[in-house]
């Protein structure tokens, strides 16, 4: 799915992916620029878009920035923390993620099955 970052007071703008989600919070891939400009505890802006369509709006707060080393550069990343204010988001948030580990299990699954395995017996 696709994340819009936007943060408080700035006027950078930012689509990019999820590295990883959980009830309470995301790691997501950024861009230089914008990894700069942020610092932690500022306060983000995010909307989650899945299948094209804007399933949350949420606040968070930045809580880890760093840059990793891969074969093909550096990715800079950033870690969120949700900001759950209602047992709506909150809810709304548990539904992401399960879907999001549902897609995943389907993935592992269809490439187990075609080499073979059966990871299900």
């Amino acid at each position: 799915f696709i994340v819009e970052v936007e943060q408080e007071g700035s006027p950078l703008e930012l689509f990019t992916s999820p590295i990883d989600i959980s009830r309470k919070g995301m790691g997501i891939s950024i861009d230089k620029t914008f990894h700069r400009q942020l610092r932690l505890d500022d306060k983000l802006s995010l909307k989650l878009y899945i299948d094209d369509e804007l399933r949350a709006r949420i606040n968070s707060t930045v809580r880890h920035l760093s840059k990793v080393r891969k074969r093909q550069g550096i990715e800079y990343c950033c870690g969120v923390e949700f900001s759950l204010t209602s047992r709506t988001i909150t809810s709304v948030m548990e539904s992401i993620v399960a879907s999001t580990q549902r897609a995943h299990l389907k993935e592992l699954a269809e490439i187990a099955a075609s080499r073979g395995l059966d990871l299900l017996s």
